[in-house]
């Protein structure tokens, strides 16, 4: 009986051996098998092509960019004041034309207004007394001061025609400036063409931005006859608050931008820096002169400004282009396409600083030397990764 069991155990033992040889994985977890199998690369994405396509991702290299410590302000484009010119005219006088309307452009010069009044033919007819009264007076001056140099009158006759031919002399000068100033031709007049009519001129090229009189109106010396602004020196007039003032200086850049004008970024620079500042707020004013095509900016648009504390550019790219794990951000490299996937890699980028929608790059671990980075969906890209979507080569 013990003879039976013996051979029955033996039979047993055989049976499993053979079993056992004839799995050639026997001595191998299941996990290292398939891994022996299907080798991956977790950091490597495919992505079906259409997909791909519908996401419209835009790849491009590393961005050489001003990215630095910066101070944000807000403030207004002014114009200095010599390019904003109020015209009025020097005599009450009526409008009679007016030549120009509210949006003109004007040249120095230009008639803007022809104006009216018999107080101007008054004028007129007054200088010409005066010069007729002055010639007769020089004329006596001559004789009288001969005739003091002779001893042959006393100097009390002589000291009085000087006087009075030194004062007409100089209310002539006067009425003749008078007339010059107003355009007037004082040669013209002296040879009797006596005008009623004067023109308002341009003391500036630009553009007219209001007309403040009608035909026919009485317009009085101070009175406000129209606005000429000339936007050539348009410039930024930021605000930089207390804290701030001590690292705003003259010749650093400034980056813009204006509702006005969306979608566009405007470039500056600092050419001066105010020196008392504002009580209410704590503020000093600065302004930088514009760099870029100036077409379309009007004096008085509000204006957000980024001023740039260190001008070196750095190796950047945008905010979209990046994704987060932990304390590390990650990019995705396209390394090619088949029929029917794309295939990206994830790589690890070592970051700087972070400003305006742009991160610095230090580094960027990856062993390709011409890198097409996507610039956008970096987040969607992570997503798709999350869900699955690895790579396998198999």
């Amino acid at each position: 009986m013990k003879k039976l069991i013996l051979i029955l155990l033996a039979i047993t033992f055989a049976s499993c051996t053979n079993e056992q040889s004839k799995d050639p994985h026997a001595d191998h977890p299941h996990d290292e098998v398939a891994d022996a199998a299907h080798p991956h690369d977790d950091d490597v994405l495919e992505i079906d092509k259409k997909v791909f396509e519908s996401m419209n991702i835009k790849f491009d290299s590393l961005i050489r960019r001003n990215l630095s410590e910066a101070v944000y302000a807000t403030g207004h484009l002014r114009l200095p004041p010599n390019n904003e010119a109020t015209v009025t005219a020097m005599v009450g006088a009526n409008i009679r034309d007016i030549k120009v309307i509210e949006g003109d452009k004007v040249a120095k010069g230009q008639t803007l207004v022809i104006m009216h009044h018999p107080n101007l033919v008054e004028l007129q007819t007054n200088f010409i007394e005066l010069a007729s009264e002055l010639e007769y007076l020089e004329t006596e001056f001559e004789r009288q001061k001969k005739l003091f140099d002779l001893d042959a009158n006393s100097g009390k006759s002589f000291q009085k025609v000087k006087s009075e031919y030194l004062s007409k002399s100089a209310r002539y000068k006067g009425e003749k400036k008078k007339l010059q100033m107003l355009g007037i031709s004082t040669d013209n007049v002296l040879k009797g063409e006596i005008t009623e009519n004067i023109a308002i001129k341009s003391p500036i090229p630009g553009f007219v931005t209001k007309v403040a009189v009608r035909n026919g109106q009485y317009i009085n010396p101070n009175d406000e006859i129209l606005s000429i602004v000339n936007n050539d020196h348009i410039h930024a007039d930021l605000m930089i608050f207390e804290k701030d003032a001590m690292k705003v200086k003259k010749g650093q850049k400034v980056r813009f931008s204006t509702e006005y004008i969306p979608d566009r970024e405007l470039n500056a620079e600092i050419y001066s820096v105010g020196k008392v500042f504002e009580e209410n707020p704590k503020a000093v004013h600065i302004h930088a002169e514009i760099k870029d095509n100036k077409e379309g900016l009007i004096p008085g648009i509000y204006i957000k400004g980024t001023i740039l504390i260190d001008s070196s550019k750095v190796n950047a790219l945008p905010e979209s282009a990046l994704v987060r794990d932990g304390k590390d951000f990650y990019a995705f490299v396209y390394e090619g396409k088949d029929d029917d996937h794309v295939q990206l890699r994830r790589v690890k980028v070592i970051t700087g600083l972070i400003k305006d929608g742009w991160v610095e790059v230090k580094s960027i671990l990856s062993n390709d030397k011409v890198m097409k980075i996507a610039q956008t969906q970096a987040y969607f890209l992570q997503a798709e990764m999350d869900k699955g979507s690895v790579g396998h080569s198999h």
